[in-house]
């Protein structure tokens, strides 16, 4: 398999934390109809399915946690590096912490 990157370079903190995490569902959840369906409820919906919801804490939150306990103290300058592993697919997420 051959590696594909892809890179988000967008102003907007929101639109990027919003397309990391729909690449983290579709990394993170077997069930193809599942995470379709999950990833078209977070990109287009402000409602979100008690199945989208439950998905999201118990897989999903868990991923972002520890991110967020390694920054708490840090400078907003402070530049984050976080390398997540799913198999063979590695997701590469790169921020300051001001972002």
């Amino acid at each position: 398999m051959q590696a594909t990157h892809l890179y988000i370079n967008d102003h907007e903190f929101t639109v990027t934390a919003r397309n990391v995490i729909v690449f983290h569902i579709f990394s993170t959840f077997n069930d193809e109809i599942f995470s379709v369906a999950y990833a078209i409820h977070v990109l287009y919906s402000a409602f979100q399915t008690k199945a989208c919801c439950n998905a999201m804490q118990n897989n999903i939150k868990s991923l972002f946690q520890d991110v967020c306990t390694m920054i708490i103290n840090k400078s907003a300058s402070t530049v984050l590096r976080k390398i997540w592993k799913f198999g063979a697919s590695n997701i590469l997420l790169v921020l300051t912490k001001s972002a």
